[in-house]
Formats: C-alpha cells, structure tokens, sequence
C-alpha cells in the first residue's frame, strides 16, 4: 500500500487572518511538524463570518487507485477573551 502525505499549498479563500502576516495563509499550515505559535491562523472574537479556512492540495502523484484511508491532523488552541 503506498502513503502519500498532501499539504496545503494555496489559499482557496480568505476568511481567517493569520500571523506573521507575510506570505500566505497556507505556510502558516502546512508544516511536518507543528511549530507551535510561531505562525497560526486564527479568528478574532469581534470577527463576523464563518470559523473555516480553504485551503488548496496539489494533485497525488501516486496514480488510479481506491483511496482506503484519509487522516486530518489538526493543532488548535482556544484562547478566552480578556
């Protein structure tokens, strides 16, 4: 059975503000290994809109077959307003 591992490489759509803010919000994302709160994306408490970001995959180089298993990793955190 062969694994590919696909990261974000594109931002789809616009809806979380990120942090640094240079370059894209998918290299905030896209990681091997979390970083920590070196770079994120987040929403502010005072935003309107929905909690959700697109992000854009390159296509699998693996071929035709049956995909048998998807894993999603995510980090989050949830900070209290002050």
């Amino acid at each position: 059975m062969t694994t590919e591992i696909l990261r974000p490489n594109a931002d789809n759509n616009v809806f979380l503000q990120f942090a640094p803010a240079t370059g894209g919000r998918y290299d905030k994302v896209d990681e091997e290994t979390h970083d920590g709160d070196s770079t994120y994306v987040y929403q502010d408490s005072e935003s309107e809109g929905p909690d959700k970001d697109i992000y854009g995959i390159g296509d699998s180089s693996v071929g035709a077959g049956t995909i048998t298993k998807v894993t999603v990793k995510i980090v989050a955190r949830r900070q209290s307003p002050e």
